[in-house]
C-alpha cells in the first residue's frame, strides 16, 4: 500500500513542471529614438532642438564631442533617467498600463530627469564648467502601433492555449486518481477485505496501468507545451528586435536650470539661465512625423554680441519658435531637418537669428544610437570660430524590459 502511494505522489510531483509552464511576461524592446536631452537644451549645446516625443529608457547616457574636428575627447556629458520604470518597475507588470496613452500614465511612465555637463572657455580664457538640469513630462504619447497590438494578441492566444493544456492535464490527474471507478471499487475492499495481499496486487497493477495512461498523455501535452513556448518565443524575439513606436499626437513639456562653476570652484556656483519649452506634433505609421518647439529661455547676466559688434552683458529672455520634419528608416537611418527661428527680449539693436540643421541618426545596435548633426547655429561657436554646428551625439540606452 505504500508503494501505490508512493507511486501517486510522485506522479503529481513529476506532473507539477508542466502544470505551472509560463513564459516571462516581459520584454526587452527597442526604445531608443535620437534623443533630446533638457539638460544639453538648457546648456545650449544640443544638436537637435525640437525634441521628437518619446518612450523613455530606465537610463540613457549621451556624449557629444563637437570640437576641433573631433580630434579632441569630447567635453559634453548627458544622463537622462526614468524615475517611474528605473525604481518603480515591479509595480507596472500589466501591458495595459504601459500602453495606456491616459493622462496619469503619460506622465508617471514619461516623466524623465536629465544632468548633462559641459566644458568652454570664456571669452577672458577662463575655463568654465557648465551644468543643466532638466526635467521632461509626456502629457501625450500617442497609440501603440498595431504591428505590437497585433503581436500582442498573438502572445495572448498562445498563453490563453497553454492555459486550456494545463487545464485538460489537471483535470485528467484528477480523473486518473479521484475518478477511477475501477481504483475506487479496489480502494472501498480494503475495509473488508481480511487478506490484503491479492488487493494490494490489484491495486498496484490498476495504478501501474493508470500510470502509464498518464504518461502518455503528458508526452502528448509536453509536445504542444514545447510547440507553444517556441512559438512564444519567436513572436517575442521578432518584436524585441522591432523599432518600438506610437503613432498619433504628441506632447511634451519640459523645463532646465542652468548653472556654471568658474575656475572649476564650487562656491563660485551661478545660476545663468532657466528656461521652459513644449514639443508637440504627429507621427504616422508610414515612417513621416513632423513636429513643432515653442520655447522661453531667460539669461542672466549673459555677454550677447549685438548688430554694431558691442559685446554686452545684461539678462535677457529668447523666445524660439521653430519645427522638424522626421523620416524613419531609410535603409537603416533616420533623417530629420529642423529650423529655429528667435527673439531677442529686453535687448536692443539685436535682430532674430535661425539655426538650421540636418541630423543623421544610425542604430549601431539595439538601443544604441548614433547621430551626426550638420547645421547653421544662432550665434558664432566658440569652438569652430563661426555659426557652424557640426557634432556627433553617441547615446547608450539601458533598461527597456516592459510588460508584454
Amino acid at each position: 500500500m505504500k508503494k501505490i502511494i508512493f507511486l501517486l505522489f510522485a506522479t503529481i510531483v513529476i506532473s507539477q513542471p508542466l502544470l505551472s509552464q509560463e513564459d516571462d511576461e516581459t520584454i526587452s524592446f527597442d526604445l531608443l529614438r535620437a534623443p533630446s536631452s533638457p539638460g544639453f537644451t538648457i546648456l545650449g549645446i544640443n544638436p537637435t532642438e525640437v525634441d521628437r516625443p518619446s518612450s523613455p529608457m530606465d537610463f540613457l547616457a549621451s556624449i557629444q564631442n563637437a570640437s576641433d574636428n573631433f580630434s579632441v575627447y569630447p567635453k559634453s556629458y548627458s544622463v537622462e533617467m526614468n524615475p517611474a520604470w528605473l525604481f518603480f518597475s515591479d509595480k507596472m507588470k500589466k501591458w495595459s498600463d504601459f500602453k495606456s496613452n491616459k493622462l496619469r500614465e503619460n506622465i508617471l511612465q514619461g516623466l524623465t530627469v536629465s544632468l548633462a555637463t559641459t566644458t568652454n572657455e570664456s571669452q577672458d580664457s577662463i575655463e568654465v564648467t557648465n551644468l543643466g538640469v532638466g526635467v521632461k513630462i509626456s502629457i501625450f504619447r500617442g497609440e501603440i502601433d498595431t504591428n505590437f497590438k497585433g503581436y500582442k494578441n498573438d502572445i495572448d492566444s498562445i498563453r490563453e492555449d497553454v492555459k486550456k493544456i494545463n487545464k485538460i492535464i489537471s483535470s485528467s490527474i484528477n480523473t486518473v486518481y479521484k475518478e477511477d471507478s475501477i481504483l475506487i471499487k479496489l480502494r472501498q475492499e480494503a475495509f473488508t477485505t481480511p487478506d490484503l495481499t491479492e488487493l494490494a496486487k490489484k491495486i498496484e497493477d490498476r495504478q501501474k496501468y493508470l500510470l502509464d495512461s498518464l504518461d502518455s498523455l503528458k508526452r502528448e501535452f509536453k509536445d504542444s507545451l514545447y510547440k507553444k513556448d517556441e512559438l512564444a518565443k519567436n513572436v517575442k524575439k521578432t518584436v524585441s528586435n522591432l523599432k518600438y513606436q506610437r503613432i498619433g499626437f504628441k506632447l511634451d513639456v519640459a523645463g532646465g536650470l542652468a548653472l556654471n562653476f568658474p575656475f572649476d570652484n564650487f562656491d563660485s556656483l551661478k545660476v545663468f539661465k532657466w528656461g521652459a519649452w513644449l514639443n508637440a506634433g504627429y507621427e504616422w505609421h508610414s515612417g513621416w512625423s513632423v513636429f513643432l518647439l515653442g520655447r522661453y529661455l531667460r539669461n542672466i547676466d549673459r555677454s550677447i554680441i549685438d548688430d554694431s559688434n558691442n559685446v554686452l552683458i545684461k539678462s535677457f529672455g529668447n523666445l524660439d519658435v521653430g519645427g522638424s520634419i522626421y523620416f524613419d528608416n531609410l535603409f537603416g537611418f533616420t533623417i530629420s531637418g529642423e529650423i529655429i527661428y528667435r527673439h531677442y527680449q529686453d535687448v536692443n539693436n539685436v535682430k532674430a537669428k535661425y539655426k538650421a540643421s540636418l541630423n543623421v541618426s544610425y542604430e549601431l545596435a539595439k538601443n544604441k544610437l548614433l547621430t551626426f548633426t550638420f547645421g547653421r547655429d544662432f550665434e558664432g561657436n566658440t569652438e569652430t570660430g563661426g555659426n557652424v554646428i557640426a557634432a556627433l551625439n553617441l547615446a547608450l540606452g539601458f533598461g527597456s524590459m516592459r510588460p508584454f
